[in-house]
């Protein structure tokens, strides 16, 4: 889940106690606990007692935390192949303490950034955005799995913008249910049918993964190749190379954009390679 619904620390100790497994987003400024704290209610004041308990050290917030560690203790995790070639973040993986009720909890604190990322009109950003989660997945679990449970809700998200941008499911404009949901139906044999394209797609080699076909290829291909009125047919030929110099000119950013900091990345784990 996102940090809107990860920093609600009721929510996480509920679903704790429901015994579900999570992986949580949460904001910059939440409070950790690098050591096991013990509680007491002692008072500042002699012969008062607390109401509640106090952790007997000082909480610390996450990115303070993230910003007091080594560049050499970050790794670096290949997360999925993508149609830009594969994803990549820079992370940190720790054991942390939290703290509710008075009852101290051992959860996973993780920490990442894509060097790749960029602002949203597509200018680099002065520096990678950090992400911080919480889990409480057991303590042998592989961080690294932790890591890509977290990115895995960018593939949603990517499914709605394309549903957005290539097949109109905003674009509607209807009075009842009956008439929405045939507009969302619509899209979804849409969306299935980009679906299809890009799987039986060959996807093209390159130094940085697999480059693959979008689903903007895909309806940039049927723009040109669909007969239109007042216009001749399109020629599949011509159509077919400026499909492959799209796909080109991704290639090329690519590897041009992590040639630039390439020596400043720390090693790639190969997915066979041990835990740390």
């Amino acid at each position: 889940m996102d940090s809107g619904y990860g920093s609600d620390p009721g929510l996480l100790h509920a679903l704790d106690a429901d015994g579900e497994t999570f992986v949580a987003e949460v904001h910059s400024d939440a409070h950790i606990w690098t050591q096991a704290p013990w509680h007491h209610y002692e008072s500042s004041r002699p012969g008062k007692l607390r109401k509640q308990p106090q952790a007997s050290y000082p909480s610390e917030r996450v990115d303070a935390w993230a910003a007091a560690q080594a560049d050499t203790d970050w790794q670096r995790l290949k997360v999925r192949d993508s149609d830009q070639g594969w994803v990549e973040v820079n992370y940190l993986a720790q054991r942390i303490w939290v703290v509710e009720n008075g009852e101290s909890k051992t959860w996973w604190l993780l920490a990442w950034e894509d060097p790749d990322e960029k602002t949203n009109d597509g200018r680099p950003s002065h520096g990678p955005r950090r992400h911080y989660a919480l889990s409480n997945s057991p303590a042998d679990s592989d961080p690294r799995q932790l890591i890509q449970d977290a990115l895995g809700r960018n593939v949603v998200e990517r499914n709605f913008r394309d549903a957005k941008s290539e097949v109109g499911m905003a674009d509607y404009q209807t009075r009842g249910w009956v008439a929405w949901q045939h507009h969302m139906a619509l899209v979804m044999l849409a969306m299935q049918f980009l679906l299809q394209g890009k799987m039986h797609s060959p996807a093209v080699q390159s130094e940085e993964g697999e480059i693959t076909i979008t689903s903007g290829d895909i309806t940039f291909i049927l723009e040109r190749l669909l007969p239109q009125r007042g216009q001749g047919k399109a020629q599949e030929a011509e159509v077919r190379l400026m499909v492959e110099e799209r796909i080109r000119k991704r290639v090329r950013d690519q590897v041009r954009r992590r040639a630039k900091t390439r020596k400043t990345r720390p090693p790639l784990w190969p997915d066979e390679s041990p835990i740390k």
